[in-house]
């Protein structure tokens, strides 16, 4: 997909930007890097084609692992074709390194009360907050730390209280917006 960085534009850009692969303190240019903050505000991404289908008169594709915001304007759809587009010995400049493993997800009791509630209307609500976990959403900065603090996540309606617990994370709490004076 090419699309558009819609949410960034208005902030304008700047030529040397602080990537959080590099612990948001090392500088580099804007085009070494993949900042949402860029003087011509287009972005790329790889997703998988699920199908399309018919929505009230209008043609949807459906697809899946996309890295955008909801609305955010397509631009053009390619396919991806792997004798052309993928390169074999390329490198990946300073975000060589891919990020740690995978690391186990545990529930607390009140998250697994908070899941069992809300399973009639969010039926894969844990599947996708052990995929966003996956991903080590704390600051690429702490991401090498050890830490015991406390983190927050805003998915659907819910605050998703999480924290690392040696190699493990534990989902502490899911808050309905409804019942967090936080959100």
């Amino acid at each position: 997909l090419i699309w558009r960085f819609h949410e960034t534009s208005a902030r304008g850009w700047s030529p040397l930007v602080q990537p959080p692969r590099l612990g948001g303190k090392e500088k580099v240019g804007v085009f070494a890097s993949r900042s949402p903050f860029r003087p011509n505000p287009i972005g790329l991404s790889v997703v998988r084609n699920l199908g399309s289908a018919e929505v009230d008169g209008k043609l949807v594709l459906r697809v899946g692992g996309i890295d955008i915001v909801d609305e955010t304007p397509i631009l053009d759809i390619k396919p991806y074709i792997v004798y052309a587009d993928s390169i074999t010995g390329a490198e990946s400049g300073f975000a060589s390194e891919q990020p740690g493993s995978q690391r186990p997800i545990s529930f607390s009791a009140s998250a697994t009360q908070a899941l069992t509630a809300s399973a009639a209307d969010y039926p894969r609500l844990k599947d996708f907050i052990v995929a966003a976990l996956q991903q080590d959403p704390r600051p690429a900065w702490r991401v090498q730390a050890n830490d015991d603090k406390q983190y927050g996540m805003k998915l659907y309606e819910f605050n998703i209280k999480w924290q690392f617990s040696g190699d493990k994370i534990e989902v502490k709490a899911i808050i309905s917006s409804d019942d967090d004076p936080e959100f």
